[in-house]
């Protein structure tokens, strides 16, 4: 049980996609859907509630999926050990956050927000029961029963928020999607998965896991506090339609981020953790991963920046138009944040946790610096205006991150950085013409009603997207040529 399989990385990355694709297609629909019925200052509330309680979730998760996934001589009493780990610590901070919710409502001055975060609280131990499971699926690269699972959940969950919200429900339908969602995930997770715990942990198990796992842990934390130091520290100066209106903006990108990206990475880690000690094939299998992620990622980010109006004017530009220009600033600093994604399972499949964990909480006290001074600047201006400084201080975070990044994946893996920049490069153009390309044709058929807009600007930007990709990214057109047979893509080559 957990063990390593003869599974294809082509396969895996094709369910990996599958999954979260049909995932944020769902959410993004619905999103639409539940921002036309609710207002921006009810998705600040839920938003960083949400984001407080993943805070929790995440660094039990990925701690302890990586020591999973990264262990070359996995048996039983490993996979037991861990699950009585997260749970037991999934139990110690559910309580303490039950405690904490009325600190946190009185610091963001949001009473709502202490009975929405004690609801969603529960999330933590529903992840906690599923982390075992998931880890020796993403082990064993079996991600089908992940899609299946995954699918089902983000439909149902998407499928009550919106009855609830159509109902007047408010901030609930927004808490009942969360925790429907994961509920369904896991029940399925644990029916896909033929391991039970059946035995006490044996403390030698948890003494091999224990060093990973914590290091891992506070990776995961200052991960955490590096991509979301904007949501969590902007509440304190700005009002929750404010948090609402940036998070809004946010959706989009980070959607189409997860799927492109995230998918990519959800693989990279078990494929690249399989040639951890052949240091030529690991090099080569890095270059490739990320060249395919800035293939399949950056551009499209060039088409939804030239989106931005007419997706507001389809949500209704009276409640979200001030989110306008910082959707297009947030598509940017997404393409960039593309640069930065594979540090993490590069130093994971390498066992440099202590480094990745030095790493990240070094882009967390950037963050947190920045996004602190970013609130204090624009504490009382314009919510427009507010909108577009987060969004520049985030963008200005990431170009940096970026760079460091690279400098340091560079140096341990043994690539050289302008290896980097030449896989991530020809998709940073082609995001550009197609940003151009979007966005006149936006302004030439903006009369139209918004949904004929979006759809003529997203056709004709996403053709223009693929000739560009096409003609200055020659490994897109080897992989076009051999799209029928993805697998031999990622072959080694001897």
């Amino acid at each position: 049980m957990g063990q390593r399989t003869d599974a294809s990385f082509g396969t895996a990355a094709f369910w990996s996609y599958l999954m979260d694709g049909s995932r944020v297609i769902t959410s993004l629909v619905v999103t639409l859907i539940l921002a036309s019925l609710l207002d921006a200052s009810i998705f600040g509330t839920a938003t960083w509630a949400i984001v407080f309680v993943l805070l929790i979730r995440l660094v039990l998760q990925n701690g302890m999926v990586a020591a999973i996934i990264q262990r070359e001589e996995l048996e039983d009493r490993h996979l037991v050990a861990g699950f009585w780990m997260v749970v037991a610590v999934a139990a110690v901070l559910t309580v303490a956050t039950w405690f904490v919710a009325p600190l946190v409502a009185d610091a963001t001055d949001d009473p709502a927000l202490t009975d929405v975060l004690r609801a969603l609280a529960a999330l933590v131990p529903i992840g906690a029961l599923g982390v075992l499971p998931e880890a020796i699926q993403r082990r064993r690269m079996e991600f089908r029963p992940l899609a299946i699972r995954t699918t089902t959940g983000v439909v149902l969950g998407s499928v009550v928020a919106v009855i609830l919200a159509y109902s007047g429900a408010g901030v609930w339908s927004l808490v009942a999607q969360q925790l429907v969602t994961e509920s369904v995930a896991l029940v399925l997770l644990w029916v896909i998965t033929d391991w039970r715990p059946r035995r006490r942990p044996q403390r030698a198990a948890v003494l091999d896991l224990f060093p990973f796992w914590a290091s891992m842990c506070a990776a995961a934390m200052g991960s955490f506090m590096r991509w979301r130091a904007d949501t969590l520290l902007i509440a304190f100066f700005v009002p929750n339609a404010t948090v609402g209106l940036y998070r809004f903006a946010s959706r989009f990108p980070e959607t189409w981020s997860e799927v492109s990206v995230r998918s990519l990475q959800n693989v990279a880690l078990p494929e690249l953790a399989r040639y951890q000690n052949d240091r030529a094939i690991f090099r080569e299998r890095v270059i490739a991963v990320i060249r395919l992620s800035a293939m399949i990622s950056i551009p499209a980010l060039g088409v939804l920046a030239g989106l931005s109006e007419p997706l507001i004017d389809l949500v209704g530009v009276d409640k979200w138009g001030d989110a306008n220009i910082g959707l297009k600033i947030i598509a940017g600093a997404t393409a960039v944040k593309a640069l930065t994604f594979f540090s993490a399972p590069v130093l994971q499949a390498l066992g440099r946790t202590g480094l990745l964990a030095a790493l990240t909480w070094f882009h967390a006290a950037v963050s947190v610096g920045v996004f602190v001074g970013v609130g204090k600047a624009f504490e009382d201006a314009a919510a427009n205006d507010q909108v577009d400084g987060i969004a520049l201080g985030r963008l200005g975070v990431l170009v940096f991150a970026a760079l460091v990044d690279v400098a340091v994946v560079s140096r341990v893996v043994g690539v050289s950085v302008p290896a980097v920049v030449g896989a991530i490069l020809p998709s940073g153009i082609a995001a550009g013409v197609a940003f151009v390309v979007t966005t006149v044709i936006v302004r030439l058929v903006d009369a139209l009603p918004a949904i004929l807009t979006l759809g003529a600007g997203g056709a004709v930007g996403g053709l223009a997207m693929v000739a560009a990709l096409l003609t200055v990214e020659s490994q897109a057109r080897d992989f076009a040529a051999k799209a029928p047979v993805v697998g031999k893509y990622f072959a080694v080559r001897s």
